[in-house]
Order: structure tokens, then sequence, then C-alpha cells
């Protein structure tokens, strides 16, 4: 497993490093570890990189940026940085639903499929 702070989020990639990526994308109120209970399910065959959005878990906290266009912005940063030559598939819970839904919109070919829940 390796774990980085990139640009500004903090991830984690773990899981098959020749599958296809999937990113997962916590809510409000959490962190990358909401994720744990899924990871034995994926990480077989797919490639998992977990994020922890800013001001959540051990990303930085800083007084201003957590506008939608901000949070998208990061999140967009952390995929290219983990993710750079391949499109990712986008798992996301609550917030992290929108926030993953506006990197969709701004950087469509980032994105081959996005999973939104609640």
């Amino acid at each position: 497993m390796v774990a980085i702070l990139a640009e500004v989020l903090y991830y984690k990639i773990s899981g098959n490093p020749t599958g296809k990526t999937i990113v997962l994308v916590h809510g409000y109120l959490s962190d990358m570890r909401y994720w744990r209970p899924l990871l034995p399910e994926i990480e077989e065959q797919y490639r998992v990189v977990r994020v922890d959005l800013l001001g959540f878990g051990k990303s930085p906290k800083p007084r201003h940026g957590y506008d939608l266009a901000s949070q998208a912005g990061h999140l967009s940063a952390a995929i290219r940085a983990s993710t750079p030559d391949e499109s990712v598939i986008i798992v996301a819970h609550s917030m992290g639903s929108l926030v993953s839904a506006e990197v969709a919109r701004l950087h469509p070919d980032h994105v081959d499929e996005i999973i939104l829940a609640n």
C-alpha cells in the first residue's frame, strides 16, 4: 500500500496494480476509513485509490477552500497524480458524491464510470 499527500489531498493506493482503478470518495463527517469494509471485496480485482477530502482525515484543514469548485479541483488533482495515464471509476458517498459529480462534469475524460450513493 502506498500513502501520499499529493498536491493537497491525502490518498492511499492498494489492491491489484494491474487492475482498473477505482477511486473511493467518502462523505461528510467521514474519511477514507469509511471504505475499509469494502476493500476485501475489490482489492483483488481493482487498483484502489482512497482519498481524504480537504478538511477530513489526514488531508489539510485550511481556513478556506471548502467550496465545491475547490474540493473538485483538489480531487481531480489527486486522481491525476495517482492515475495519470488512464480514466477511473469513481465510487462516492454523500458529500463525496457531489464533489465527484463535479469532477466528472468538468473532466469527463478522467472518469469512465461514476457510482454515487446518498
